[in-house]
């Protein structure tokens, strides 16, 4: 029900439909939705999977932090008949406006609640929303909204007419984001980093499960031959040893090995919870696990499955901005070529990977360590 993102397959990133639109329903069981896509001017009943991505404020959520008539920014799974079925990922305003760049405020009447605010370089037509009591101003002066004052936005939708939910000024939004991080650890710290079962071997005790992307980062910080709990739908907690550790895309790919004693019933598809020691959060742009393997070959893999393809490719075309550099590998792109060669050369002078990738954020920008849209 999500784009494949398992090693060895191929990310069907251009089969995908990307489209702005708005929730118009969610079911109570946070299993399904209805969005109405501007692509096609249609409402669409799209299911939810464990591992769907939710881009809630510049960080991680789920499907209880979006409301209908919320503007939102969809990617889709189809079916054979193009038709949208699941939903890959939902990202509401701020998000998206973090990925590419905040708004300007073009004009703001108080009296009316007349709001219309532009792209940061003034790309696009303005959007033009109303205010109302409802609206939270999260802003450190009434006063300084003014035009030119750059401002994150969400929004809810009646039709055309556009209504303003909430209005950030850069600190507001720094705060915001660095909440969510905090509310994501300490949900992650209680119920563990949820992965999906890929393949189990219950002849050699051994099992592999990738962690989904809102919780990769943190599994990054996993080593080989850590003991980690691992959590079954039936709530069973068995401990385990790491045997294996990959980036794969944007998410974690691990391989377990459980204790001949164990008599799981886990079965590949299951959802599992994988509990391991949290470190505080340092900085989500930077990779805790440079230096984790030393073949060549490997090195090379792990910075294709961490790092943004950097190219200036405009709108959502470009799979290696949501997804890493080895998505645009599986796309015949000509950038994974060329910094695998860079990073294969400075591999055989001899620079370890923290060098490696300062020499690829100063060349190409701090993009490259982030989810970005043009």
């Amino acid at each position: 029900m999500t784009a494949k993102l398992i090693a060895g397959e191929r990310l069907a990133w251009d089969e995908l439909v990307k489209t702005t639109g708005y929730v118009v329903k969610k079911d109570q069981i946070g299993k399904s939705l209805v969005v109405f896509t501007d692509h096609d001017k249609k409402e669409h009943s799209l299911l939810l999977a464990s591992q769907t991505e939710f881009h809630v404020d510049g960080a991680w959520g789920s499907i209880a932090d979006f409301e209908p008539n919320q503007s939102v920014y969809l990617i889709a799974t189809t079916n054979e008949k193009k038709e949208l079925v699941a939903v890959h990922a939902l990202a509401n305003d701020i998000s998206m406006q973090i990925m590419s760049r905040p708004y300007l405020l073009k004009e703001y009447d108080s009296r009316t609640g007349r709001l219309a605010i532009l792209d940061e370089k003034s790309r696009q037509v303005p959007v033009e929303m109303r205010v109302s009591e409802k609206t939270s101003f999260h802003v450190k002066e009434r006063d300084e909204i003014k035009p030119g004052g750059v401002f994150y936005c969400n929004m809810t939708r009646a039709g055309s007419e556009y209504l303003a939910i909430e209005l950030l000024d850069p600190p507001a939004m720094e705060a915001r984001r660095n909440q969510r991080w905090k509310q994501q650890r300490d949900n992650l710290d209680r119920n563990g980093l949820l992965a999906t079962v890929t393949e189990v071997d219950a002849t050699n005790n051994r099992m592999r499960a990738i962690v989904r992307r809102s919780d990769a980062w943190y599994a990054r910080w996993i080593k080989l031959n850590d003991t980690v709990g691992l959590m079954d739908r039936a709530r069973e907690k068995t401990s385990c040893t790491v045997t294996e550790v990959h980036p794969d895309y944007s998410r974690i790919r691990v391989r377990l090995n459980f204790p001949a004693t164990a008599r799981s019933g886990i079965q590949p598809g299951d959802d599992v919870a994988i509990f391991t020691k949290l470190p505080e959060p340092a900085s989500f742009e930077t990779p805790p696990d440079l230096g984790r393997f030393t073949d060549r070959q490997e090195r090379i893999d792990y910075f294709m499955s961490t790092i943004y393809c950097p190219c200036g490719m405009m709108g959502t075309s470009c799979a290696g901005h949501w997804n890493t550099l080895a998505a645009c590998k599986l796309h015949g792109c000509g950038m994974p070529n060329l910094i695998t060669k860079l990073i294969g050369n400075r591999i055989d002078e001899g620079q370890d990977d923290k060098a490696i990738l300062a020499e690829l954020v100063q060349r190409d920008g701090a993009n490259i360590l982030r989810l970005h849209q043009n």
